[in-house]
């Protein structure tokens, strides 16, 4: 029998969960923080000041302290290369601006596509001019520094990998979307097919090389 999202959170409620101990697959990773954590902090904090002015979600951004987790994923990394692209947010966060209007999450979709694929030299400027929307815009400052560190030919086919794996995070957006406003649930196997293209493991990996 299918069960909505709504019933599965039902008979969840008031359950527990157990989460074993996680530390064993992480136990190669650095385990450290990044000592410029504090240098981003103001900055970051600027730049969501400047996308959500006025927004009731702007306090959660902030207390996610997005600072943090890019300084323990990236622990090694200059300062420069502790950048933040707000994205998803919109589109799958129950707050987002376009959570609930599909065909509004589509121009938004297609509107990320062409911005990032000229941000990354990749594609051309849109003849319309710049996206008006200030998150999409704010990938600008990440493909610039992309381009630098990406430069000559077999660099550009990194360029090109990550563009590829851009297309699939968005692609997987839809589609989470899509299922998200039906109410209903995906089946295991269709929630980790489109989960490996929203938590975005291609885009993180096709960028470790640059930080």
């Amino acid at each position: 029998m299918q069960v909505s999202r709504k019933q599965l959170a039902m008979l969840l409620k008031g359950q527990r969960v157990h989460i074993p101990d996680l530390s064993p697959i992480f136990q190669d990773w650095p385990q450290a923080i990044n000592c410029d954590v504090d240098n981003v902090r103001p900055d970051t904090e600027k730049l969501l000041e400047s996308l959500f002015p006025g927004d009731r979600k702007l306090e959660k951004l902030k207390a996610a302290d997005f600072p943090l987790f890019a300084s323990c994923w990236w622990p090694n990394a200059n300062e420069d290369s502790l950048r933040l692209f707000v994205w998803d947010d919109e589109l799958d966060s129950e707050i987002g601006s376009l959570a609930n209007d599909f065909n509004r999450g589509q121009t938004f979709r297609s509107e990320t596509i062409r911005y990032v694929s000229y941000c990354l030299g990749l594609g051309d400027q849109d003849p319309r001019g710049e996206p008006t929307s200030k998150i999409i815009r704010s990938f600008k400052v990440i493909g610039d520094a992309i381009c630098d560190a990406y430069t000559d030919d077999p660099q550009l086919a990194q360029r090109q990998i990550l563009l590829e794996q851009m297309l699939f995070f968005m692609d997987c957006s839809e589609i989470e979307q899509r299922v998200r406003l039906s109410g209903e649930l995906p089946t295991i196997e269709q929630y980790w097919n489109c989960r490996m293209g929203t938590s975005a493991v291609g885009v993180t990996l096709a960028v470790n090389e640059c930080v």
